[in-house]
């Protein structure tokens, strides 16, 4: 089963044809909703570098879909999109790695000290850790470096507000009310 970044993405046809392995058969001529207002939009194919993965998949379906629906979408873009979606999973990670232990790791010192004991009568040498500095993992960098990454390609893909600021972007309905009204929560579906 592929996980959904976003529960309004992947529709039964379109995970069928995953699972059956049609990915990259070409351009699919399944409609699938890439929203949850219900836009239709057509499925590209699956490169197939991105089919080792589901997280990247899914991460491809989605982009894709949102890309399309706001006319961003062009085949020569395949290629940076095939980036973003390794980089998003590669930091997807690393955010996992990062929240399990944490920023920091411990190094220590090894310390060779002598005492005395007394049951063997004389000195005794023994190797103690003594805690040096704290070191970052380099995981952090990387996630770092991830997302600079993927921000570079969100900015160029219209996919800051500045961005679509810029390029002239629209919400949908037209008109100077549309783009003034309130919008609805769109992180409710994810």
């Amino acid at each position: 089963m592929i996980p959904s970044m976003g529960t309004h993405i992947l529709t039964k046809e379109v995970r069928a044809l995953i699972a059956r392995g049609d990915k990259n058969q070409g351009y699919h001529e399944k409609i699938l909703d890439s929203t949850p207002s219900g836009t239709k939009v057509k499925d590209t194919h699956i490169p197939q570098v991105l089919q080792t993965d589901n997280r990247k998949v899914d991460s491809w379906v989605q982009i894709t879909g949102e890309l399309a629906v706001l006319g961003l979408l062009d085949a020569i873009d395949e290629r940076s999109l095939i980036r973003y979606c390794n980089s998003w999973v590669q930091w997807l990670d690393t955010q996992a790695f990062i929240d399990e232990k944490g920023l920091k790791f411990p190094v220590y010192d090894v310390k060779k000290v002598r005492e005395f004991n007394e049951k063997e009568g004389g000195y005794i040498s023994k190797e103690i850790k003594v805690l040096k500095d704290w070191k970052v993992y380099p995981e952090v960098a990387q996630a770092s470096r991830l997302a600079g990454e993927m921000l570079q390609l969100e900015k160029e893909f219209g996919m800051t507000p500045v961005a679509r600021a810029r390029i002239g972007i629209k919400r949908a309905g037209g008109g100077e009310a549309a783009n003034n009204a309130p919008i609805a929560n769109p992180f409710k579906y994810v």
